[in-house]
């Protein structure tokens, strides 16, 4: 009996071993993608990061030095678990030099303009070239992101329509989003995932 018993009892901690084997498994994220945002300094690139990741806002935030990194899990409809590898990058023109390895090997780019900061989207042709420039963007998914739409109206300098236009003329997708109260944010990142995960259909196809 004993031998029975011992028996019984190692199977169940092989079994419960087996069980948390697959929960870590589960947990493991089956692919990865490295997003890059872009766009002048204080248009609300870190705001953003922050609003998506921990879910705050905080207007007393540093301004970016070179890049900063954070990492969100994305449980798709599938239960498959992707992967962001966000880098917000310094919009400050002394750091151009060193940009250039943040934006290599990125699956999807957003690039960010304030919308009550006509300057700030005047200068998205610059960005755009920049990443062209120091990446290979054939195939990279590129979102035009405006962003402070809490702000009062007579305040808006670049109109949802003429932003608009600039996305389609670059085959880019847009959208629009407040970091400050939260709309819009998840749009942003779920666009993207959904264009990720058509372009990797498209390639198994």
């Amino acid at each position: 009996m004993g031998n029975v018993c011992g028996g019984s009892s190692q199977s169940s901690s092989s079994s419960k071993s087996q069980r948390a084997l697959r929960l870590r498994d589960e947990k493991k994220p089956a692919q990865q993608a490295k997003v890059v945002l872009l766009g002048n300094i204080a248009v609300g690139k870190t705001a953003i990061t922050q609003r998506f990741k921990q879910g705050i806002f905080d207007p007393a935030h540093q301004a970016t030095l070179g890049a900063a990194y954070i990492e969100k899990n994305i449980t798709l409809q599938d239960n498959s678990v992707l992967s962001l590898h966000i880098w917000d990058t310094a919009g400050d023109e002394r750091y151009r030099s060193i940009l250039s390895m943040f934006y290599r090997d990125s699956q999807a780019a957003i690039l960010v303009y304030d919308v009550t900061d006509a300057d700030s989207f005047n200068s998205l042709q610059l960005w755009i070239n920049e990443l062209e420039d120091k990446a290979k963007t054939e195939g990279m998914i590129i979102a035009l992101v405006g962003n402070k739409i809490d702000s009062p109206y007579e305040m808006v300098k670049v109109s949802t329509q003429k932003a608009e236009q600039f996305a389609r003329e670059k085959n880019f997708l847009f959208t629009e989003c407040s970091a400050k109260t939260g709309e819009g944010i998840d749009r942003i990142f779920n666009m993207i995932v959904e264009e990720l995960i058509k372009k990797k259909k498209s390639e198994h196809n």
